[in-house]
């Protein structure tokens, strides 16, 4: 008599099953929430000065066509992108830099870096044929590209401390 046990690759799969459909009916897979990364000036330019230094940030730190929406108080790119010869590899990220003044001459810096990922298997390396995919922000960009403002800033002498 033959017996009816599953094999245990089958037994661990069947196992896996609700974790993967928990994972994915609490939103843990796919979509993610956008990261900000946050720096406070005690001291600061004034608002349209500071967007200017945005726009000069993101030009310095290699994000292409960096714009101003000064009603928006915040300073963006185009998508900067970088292909790999390899699947799912190649990425583009997209920059912005807010800014909220603060009351006694301060200013709240926050950075995000959206990022995208190539899934063009066949030719990975032309952009015309590459297909973009959300991935999650990219908060080390994020934090360099804070360290590039501020770096404009203090060189400068048109602002003071950071948190």
């Amino acid at each position: 008599m033959r017996s009816r046990c599953l094999p245990p690759l089958a037994v661990l799969l069947l196992a896996a099953l609700p974790a993967c459909a928990l994972l994915g009916s609490c939103g843990l897979m796919g979509s993610e929430e956008p990261a900000w990364t946050e720096r406070t000036l005690t001291q600061a330019p004034p608002r349209r000065e500071l967007l200017s230094y945005c726009e000069r940030a993101l030009a310095q730190a290699g994000y292409p066509a960096p714009e101003l929406d000064e009603a928006a108080s915040e300073a963006y790119s185009e998508w900067r992108m970088e292909l790999q010869p390899f699947g799912k590899a190649g990425r583009r990220y997209r920059a912005t830099i807010q800014v909220e003044t603060l009351e006694g001459g301060g200013a709240v810096l926050r950075a995000r870096v959206e990022t995208q990922m190539n899934t063009e298997l066949a030719r990975p390396m032309d952009p015309a044929r590459a297909k973009w995919e959300d991935a999650p922000d990219d908060g080390t960009r994020a934090k360099v590209l804070l360290q590039h403002l501020t770096s404009l800033l203090s060189g400068s002498g048109a602002a003071e401390g950071g948190r």
